[in-house]
C-alpha cells in the first residue's frame, strides 16, 4: 500500500512539473513570439469592452511592438491613437533594470468631457516628504517621443497642440535624470533637461531654454535655471532683448511654507522696439518682494521717458495681507523740478473689492517742460467705498488763486456729483478765457440722471457771459431741455442732443435775440436775431453735418440785415440750398453744390458794395455758374 503511494505522489509531482513546464513554455511562446502575441490578442479582445478597440497589433510584447488605431472611449474622455511603438530589452528586469530603448506615440487625440470631478478634502496634516524615496529599480527610457498631439477640454474647444515632444530618463535608485527634453507647439517651445536626487534635502537642478510667440510683439525667448533643493530652491529667469527681463527667485520649503524673495529688472526698453504702434517711451523698472503667500512686502523703482514729456520716476513700496493690497507709498517726481504725486492707502480683494486710496500731488504745470499754460500748486482725490458704493472727493489749486472742489457719490445705479469751481483761467499769462466761478451737479441713475450746469465765461478786454445748462442723460446720450447763453448784449436759447453710443451724432436748436457783434469786433456794430437747426456727428469715422434752417435778421452797421440758407456736408459733397443774404441794398444768392465736380450757381445785385463789407464800394450786378 505504501508503494502504491509512493508512486502515486511520485507520478503527481512529474504532472505539475509538467504542466508549470507547459504553462511557463505557453507564456514564453505568447511573450517572445509575434504568433503567440498575436494569439494572446485575440483571444482577450472578446474580454475587452467595446469602448476599446485597436485596427491592429503587430510585433512581440516582448519588443518590438506595434499598435495602430487605438480608440479607448469612457464617460470622461475619448482617446484615439493613430500608432504606438514600443521596444524594450525585458531580460534585463533579472538585473533590476527596467530597459525601454523605444516608446513613439503618433497622431493623439484627447478628448476630456465635462464631469464633475467630486471635491478633494483638504489634509489637516502638512505635507512632508519622506527622508528618501527608492525606487524597486533602475529606469532607463531611451527615447520617449511624441507627435501631433491635441488636447481638448470639451468637444467644442479649441484644441491645445504639440508638435512633438521627446525626452530621455535615466532613474536609478535615489536619482532621476530628465534627458533632452524637447518640446514644440504653435504657443511655446522648450528644451533642457532636469535633474532630482529622491533623499536628504532632495537636491533638484534644472536649464531649459524656452521661446513663447506674442502676436504683433517680438517673440519672448527665455533661459531658465534652476538649483538648490525641494528645501531651499533658486531659480534664476533671464529674457532676452529686446524684453531684456532678468529675475531671481528664492523659494524656501516652497511644499509647506512657501516662503519667497523675488526680484525682477527691466533693463531701459523702447516700446516702439516691441511694436511701432506704441508711444516712443522707453521705462525702466526694478521689482523686489518677499514674504508668504498671507503676507508679502515689496518695493517698486523705475522711471519712464517720453521725448515730450520728460521723465518720470515712480517709487512705491507697500503690501498684501489677509486679502488687502496695502500701498503704502506710491511717489512719482520729475528730475530737476519740484513736481512731486503721492498715493497710500488700501485695496480690499474680499468678495467684494474695497478702496480707500488718496491721491496727493504739489506743484505740478502742464506742460512738463518749457512756460507752463497751466499749474496746480496743490491738490487730494480721496477714493472710498466699494464699485457698487463709492465716495470720491477732490479739492485742487488751479494757477494763482483759482479753485475746483468736488465729490461723488455712487449707491449702485445712483449717482450723485456736485463740482465747483472759482477763478479759472486758460492759459495762466495773457488769459484768453476766464471763468469767475461755476458748477456742476449731477443726480439720478446712471441710465437716467439730471445734469445742471451753471458757469460764468469772460474773454478780457472783449466781453463776458453766462451759461445755463439743463437736461437729462444716460450712460449713451444726453438730452439739453434748456440751454440759456447771455452774450454780446443780447441772449441764446435753445436744445441740443449728443449721442455717443452707436455712434457719435448731435442735433441742436437754437435761437438768439439782441445780439451785438461790436462787442467782438467794433466795426461791426449791430443788433441780430438768429435761428439754426442743424444736425451732425461721425459715420464710419468721417464726420457729418446737415443744416436745416440758417436765419439771421436785424441790423448791421446800420443797415438791414437778413440771411436765410441750408445746406449739408458729407466727406464727398457740400450742398448749397439756396442760400440768400442782402444787407441794404446789396443782395447775393448761391445753390449748388461743391465735390468730385462743382455746380455752384450764383447771382449778386448792389447798388453800393459799402452795405455789405466796410472797405468795399462801387456796384456790381451780375450772374454765373461755377463748374469743373
Amino acid at each position: 500500500m505504501s508503494g502504491m503511494l509512493k508512486k502515486w505522489g511520485i507520478a503527481s509531482i512529474v504532472v505539475f512539473t509538467l504542466l508549470i513546464a507547459a504553462l511557463g513554455g505557453s507564456l514564453l511562446l505568447i511573450f517572445t513570439t509575434e504568433g503567440g502575441t498575436q494569439f494572446a490578442w485575440k483571444r482577450a479582445q472578446s474580454f475587452l469592452p467595446e469602448t476599446i478597440t485597436a485596427q491592429s497589433v503587430k510585433g512581440r510584447l516582448a519588443g518590438p511592438l506595434q499598435i495602430t488605431g487605438l480608440k479607448v472611449t469612457t464617460e470622461g474622455f475619448d482617446l484615439e491613437l493613430d500608432s504606438f511603438d514600443f521596444e524594450w530589452q525585458p531580460s534585463q528586469l533579472f538585473r533590476k533594470i527596467l530597459d525601454v530603448e523605444r516608446i513613439t506615440a503618433d497622431g493623439l487625440r484627447y478628448t476630456q468631457f465635462g464631469i464633475d470631478e467630486p471635491e478633494v478634502e483638504e489634509e489637516s496634516e502638512p505635507f512632508t516628504l519622506p527622508e528618501t524615496i527608492e525606487l524597486p529599480l533602475d529606469v532607463r527610457l531611451g527615447n520617449v517621443s511624441l507627435k501631433d498631439f491635441e488636447f481638448r477640454s470639451t468637444r467644442d474647444a479649441e484644441p491645445f497642440i504639440i508638435d512633438s515632444a521627446r525626452l530621455a530618463v535615466a532613474a536609478t535608485m535615489q536619482k532621476i535624470d530628465l534627458q533632452d527634453v524637447q518640446i514644440i507647439s504653435p504657443v511655446f517651445s522648450l528644451d533642457g533637461g532636469v535633474s532630482l536626487v529622491t533623499a536628504l534635502e532632495y537636491p533638484l537642478s534644472a536649464e531649459l531654454h524656452w521661446q513663447l510667440p506674442v502676436p504683433d510683439y517680438p517673440a519672448l525667448r527665455g533661459h531658465t535655471l534652476v538649483s538648490g533643493s525641494l528645501h531651499e530652491l533658486t531659480i534664476n529667469q533671464t529674457i532676452a532683448k529686446p524684453y531684456d527681463v532678468q529675475a531671481s527667485v528664492l523659494l524656501r520649503e516652497p511644499l509647506t511654507k512657501r516662503a519667497f524673495e523675488v526680484a525682477v529688472g527691466v533693463s531701459p526698453l523702447n516700446l516702439q522696439s516691441l511694436n511701432p504702434d506704441l508711444p516712443p517711451i522707453t521705462v525702466q523698472l526694478a521689482v523686489n518682494g518677499k514674504g508668504e503667500p498671507e503676507n508679502i512686502t515689496f518695493r517698486i523703482d523705475g522711471w519712464a521717458e517720453d521725448p515730450v514729456l520728460g521723465r518720470f520716476d515712480v517709487v512705491t513700496g507697500g503690501g498684501y495681507t489677509a486679502q488687502t493690497v496695502n500701498l503704502d507709498d506710491l511717489t512719482i517726481t520729475v528730475p530737476e523740478q519740484p513736481a512731486r504725486l503721492t498715493a497710500s492707502g488700501r485695496i480690499e480683494l474680499a468678495d467684494i473689492l474695497g478702496l480707500n486710496i488718496t491721491l496727493g500731488w504739489q506743484k505740478l504745470q502742464w506742460p512738463l517742460k518749457g512756460e507752463p499754460l497751466l499749474t496746480s500748486s496743490s491738490g487730494t482725490v480721496q477714493l472710498t467705498g466699494t464699485p457698487e458704493k463709492l465716495h470720491a472727493g477732490l479739492d485742487i489749486a488751479v494757477g494763482d488763486n483759482g479753485t475746483i472742489t468736488g465729490r461723488v457719490d455712487r449707491d449702485n445705479e445712483f449717482v450723485d456729483l456736485a463740482l465747483d469751481w472759482r477763478d479759472l483761467q486758460w492759459p495762466l499769462k495773457q488769459p484768453e478765457v476766464q471763468s469767475p466761478q461755476g458748477q456742476v451737479a449731477l443726480n439720478g441713475k446712471v441710465d437716467d440722471y439730471i445734469l445742471d450746469v451753471q458757469a460764468g465765461v469772460v474773454i478780457p478786454e472783449q466781453t463776458d457771459a453766462t451759461l445755463l445748462l439743463k437736461g437729462k442723460g444716460s450712460q449713451q446720450a444726453l438730452q439739453l431741455s434748456q440751454i440759456v447763453i447771455n452774450a454780446l448784449e443780447g441772449t441764446i436759447e435753445g436744445t441740443a442732443a449728443l449721442s455717443w453710443q452707436p455712434e457719435l451724432t448731435a442735433s441742436v436748436d437754437i435761437t438768439g435775440s439782441g445780439l451785438n457783434p461790436g462787442v467782438l469786433l467794433k466795426d461791426w456794430p449791430g443788433r441780430l436775431a438768429i435761428a439754426l437747426r442743424a444736425e451732425g456727428g461721425m459715420q464710419e469715422t468721417q464726420p457729418v453735418l446737415q443744416v436745416d434752417k440758417l436765419q439771421v435778421q436785424g441790423q448791421l452797421r446800420g443797415h438791414e440785415l437778413s440771411l436765410d440758407g441750408a445746406g449739408s456736408y458729407d466727406e464727398k459733397l457740400t450742398v448749397l440750398k439756396k442760400i440768400v443774404l442782402s444787407s441794404g441794398s446789396t443782395r447775393l444768392e448761391a445753390d449748388g453744390s461743391i465735390g468730385d465736380m462743382l455746380a455752384v450757381n450764383w447771382q449778386v445785385h448792389s447798388a453800393d458794395l459799402g452795405t455789405l463789407l466796410p472797405d468795399a464800394g462801387g456796384r456790381v450786378d451780375g450772374n454765373g455758374t461755377l463748374s469743373g
